[in-house]
């Protein structure tokens, strides 16, 4: 849980993923945890700037493959205007040269989507703690 002052808070996480049935699996994997809520579920970029500006997500669990602006510029926009969202890349692309790519644009993590369920769980726990996660 995040802990914001003396309260202790869910983990707010928006998911961005252009395919509906991986969004659909996210969310109700991080729904089902007690120390987590999953605030969106996004198709593509367009308006995930005012969706974090208005909700204040912890984490924003992002695809590289998205429709709209370059998730790595995304990424970049996230650490440059909100300083206190993490984000995590959940993406298809296991090479190398994306996962640099990703930490260099400053995501606090790389999680490859065919990793289970817990360990993309646990990974949105750590990097919500502050630590960096890579599920490789």
């Amino acid at each position: 849980m995040a802990v914001i002052g003396h309260a202790t808070e869910p983990i707010k996480v928006l998911c961005v993923d252009d395919n509906a049935d991986i969004l659909l699996l996210l969310t109700k994997a991080i729904q089902a945890e007690a120390d987590m809520a999953c605030i969106a579920a996004l198709r593509d970029s367009g308006e995930l700037m005012r969706w974090i500006e208005s909700h204040q997500p912890d984490v924003v669990l992002i695809d590289l493959s998205i429709p709209g602006v370059d998730a790595f510029d995304m990424i970049r926009r996230i650490r440059q205007q909100h300083e206190h969202v993490r984000a995590i890349v959940f993406s298809g692309h296991t090479d190398q040269e994306s996962v640099d790519a990703a930490l260099e644009a400053g995501a606090w993590g790389y999680v490859f989507k065919n990793t289970d369920l817990p360990r993309v769980i646990d990974a949105i726990r750590r990097v919500a703690s502050g630590s960096v996660s890579l599920v490789c």
